[in-house]
């Protein structure tokens, strides 16, 4: 479901290379918005913490709202993940959508989160919790 980002936090070490060592002069992910870039810079220090937390929606962390749709609109998304959304062409429309209609996303996250209940549940060695969410646990 696009849009879970609305609302938590990621790892700054999971997000770091693109405000701290991205293949660019000043070391941003040029995709990224400068000034948002350096407010994560003054947030999360090198050396980067592990444990250490950032918001996935800069504006209203602990909302469930639109504002994280907003964001990626300025350049504001905290994963790369997060801004190939805006450049996605399949993505785009939904993302323009969700920024000016909150209750577009509403309705939608309800939908999905209904749909996403019916999926059978994995037990015993079917499936695995993963400890990080990007990689298959050893």
């Amino acid at each position: 479901m696009i849009g879970a980002h609305t609302i938590g936090g990621g790892h700054c070490f999971q997000a770091a290379r693109r405000f701290y060592g991205f293949s660019s002069p000043d070391g941003i992910d040029p995709t990224l918005n400068t000034s948002y870039a350096q407010k994560l810079r003054s947030i999360c220090h090198l050396p980067i913490d592990a444990h250490f937390r950032l918001p996935l929606d800069a504006s209203t962390p602990s909302v469930f709202d639109n504002t994280y749709f907003q964001n990626l609109l300025l350049d504001k998304g905290l994963f790369t993940s997060d801004s190939a959304l805006k450049v996605d062409a399949r993505t785009i429309p939904i993302v323009q959508e969700y920024a000016t209609d909150e209750h577009s996303i509403f309705t939608n996250f309800i939908t999905s989160m209904v749909a996403m209940g019916r999926i059978d549940i994995l037990t015993g060695t079917q499936g695995e919790i993963r400890r990080h969410c990007s990689s298959i646990n050893k």
